[in-house]
């Protein structure tokens, strides 16, 4: 039985919120404060090396938590199905690969180190296994949305995950893959927003 408007729900979908906003707050101060670090072709994982670089780390642990904790309000939110929990598993995968992840920085330029390989694996398992969960479990928490909206929070992260990967090969790695992760936060931002704004029984 799905319990869209209990309050662990709204709990968890307050804290998923939270983590959005710090997310998308640390990715503009890593802007500011390294303006060296090349936008178009740099990873923003680089910024790890830098001024405030540990709170890469914290912006990774806490997209991390956030994602665990909207699955477990999707998994109270939606009525038991095959899709519904196969969407609450990708998405939980994606949190821990991200929660791992914030423990193992990338490699700075030229060395080559278990942390980085680790580093890169836990990303590339966290960025395959995201889209897929926004498209089994966004329109089974779009209580309320508009078809056209649901739509484009579902495909958004969708085409954003399409262009990495073919911006990749022409050198514009680093500009798509900020505009992903803008793309991402925003995603968790709204579907916790329909979870916040669910009518109360």
């Amino acid at each position: 039985m799905a319990h869209i408007d209990s309050p662990a729900v709204r709990r968890a979908a307050a804290f998923t919120l939270a983590t959005a906003v710090l997310d998308l707050v640390i990715l503009t101060l890593f802007h500011v404060v390294q303006p060296d670090v090349d936008v178009v072709s740099s990873a923003t994982s680089d910024y790890v090396h830098g001024t405030l670089g540990v709170l890469s780390q914290v912006a990774a642990f806490a997209v991390g938590l956030g994602a665990l904790a909207l699955a477990f309000a999707a998994l109270k939110a939606t009525a038991p199905s095959g899709r519904s929990r196969t969407g609450v598993v990708l998405l939980a995968v994606f949190g821990l690969a991200k929660v791992a992840q914030a423990f193992f920085p990338i490699d700075a330029e030229g060395a080559a180190t278990t942390s980085g390989e680790l580093h890169n694996l836990l990303g590339n398992l966290a960025f395959f296994t995201l889209p897929f969960a926004v498209v089994l479990l966004t329109p089974l928490l779009a209580r309320r949305a508009t078809r056209r909206a649901t739509l484009l929070v579902t495909w958004a992260p969708v085409v954003a995950t399409m262009l990495v990967l073919a911006g990749e090969p022409l050198g514009a790695f680093g500009l798509l893959q900020r505009l992903y992760l803008v793309v991402a936060a925003l995603w968790f931002a709204v579907v916790s927003l329909w979870l916040l704004r669910a009518p109360r029984a």
